[in-house]
């Protein structure tokens, strides 16, 4: 019954061993891919805070009193009153 009970510790130990390796192997492997994945959202970040940056910029370009002058003449055809208390209403 010793060598019976010798063999399953022999075997328990062996399956221990490869078990703990192969979850310290796995969780490299995943940190690896967490690692890649934040890189490139680390990229992405980077390009969306430039576009954020541009459109901010043409928002306030297009906030600017001439810009809107324009605008409202050329694309709404409004045309500004003659007297500054004038309100025309058709």
């Amino acid at each position: 019954m010793d060598g019976l009970i010798g063999y399953i510790c022999r075997v328990l130990a062996v399956v221990g061993v490869v078990g703990m390796t192969t979850v310290y192997v796995w969780s490299k492997v995943e940190s690896g891919g967490v690692a890649q994945r934040m890189a490139t959202a680390k990229g992405q970040l980077s390009i969306l805070d430039e576009e954020r940056s541009k459109l901010l910029a043409a928002v306030d370009r297009s906030k600017l009193p001439g810009v809107l002058r324009q605008r409202a003449a050329d694309d709404l055809h409004m045309v500004a009153p003659e007297s500054p208390g004038q309100v025309l209403i058709r």
